[in-house]
């Protein structure tokens, strides 16, 4: 199955008490999945639902980042299954005697039992063929020297250090990595829970332009890194934030 279906975002809305359930039943009653196979084929209208949910998972721009490989041929599986021990019985060298008893008799795998294998494969090619241009979100909260919150500040102070990595070593192959840093966005969540008149007052004296930033600012400028306008840009840290900090 070739095909690569891109989920349309859904509306928001709330879960039923049922359907809650229902999740938490999967979780916590799961079936064992090393050893509990039926031996009968997979129903391909089965298998095409069970792709189809698959490709609708998470992924950055719905960049879909993965291929699915169906291994029915029995050969195969066998090879799989020969790797699988090889590697396993390494792993299981690695602890000491009583630990290695333990390993030895958990049940890892199910290659020759299940009626189909499916290989999960990260897409590694890409950009490194096409080029293109990485925005990380970074803050300028490491910057103002705030208290209250130090893994957050060293959380964004990483990805600012790890931009410029990037943009090193990506950099032949015609990618661009940057980071934008936004200041104070007054967005619905920031209006409804920390965005009192005090600390908008206070905020709005620190920044040199005196509007408060919106999201669309932050749009704009992720959208001027991405396009050709910054094509010689690259391991830039840009500060969106009204002039609270300065990167020069």
């Amino acid at each position: 199955m070739t095909f690569r279906p891109k989920p349309e975002p859904s509306v928001e809305r709330v879960f039923s008490e049922a359907e809650r359930t229902a999740i938490y039943d999967v979780i916590y009653h799961r079936r064992d999945v090393r050893n509990e196979f039926k031996p009968d084929p997979l129903d391909p209208t089965v298998l095409e639902r069970v792709l189809k949910a698959a490709h609708a998972a998470p992924s950055v721009g719905l960049s879909q980042p993965w291929r699915f490989i169906l291994i029915r041929d029995p050969a195969r599986r066998s090879k799989i299954k020969q790797a699988f021990e090889r590697a396993n019985a390494e792993a299981r060298e690695m602890f000491s005697d009583n630990k290695k008893q333990e390993y030895a008799a958990l049940k890892l795998e199910g290659i020759e039992k299940a009626p189909l294998n499916i290989c999960v494969a990260c897409e590694r090619k890409g950009m490194k063929q096409t080029g293109g241009a990485i925005v990380n979100f970074s803050s300028i909260s490491y910057m103002m020297g705030n208290a209250g919150y130090p893994a957050y500040t060293t959380a964004n102070a990483g990805i600012t250090g790890m931009t410029r990595s990037l943009a090193r070593e990506l950099g032949p192959h015609n990618i661009r990595v940057n980071a934008l840093a936004p200041g104070w966005v007054l967005t619905e969540k920031q209006l409804d829970q920390w965005a009192t008149p005090e600390a908008l007052r206070a905020h709005l004296e620190r920044q040199c332009l005196k509007q408060h930033l919106e999201p669309r600012d932050i749009v704009d400028a992720t959208l001027f890194l991405s396009s050709q306008a910054s094509r010689m840009m690259t391991g830039q840290l840009m500060a969106v934030d009204g002039g609270v900090v300065h990167t020069g």
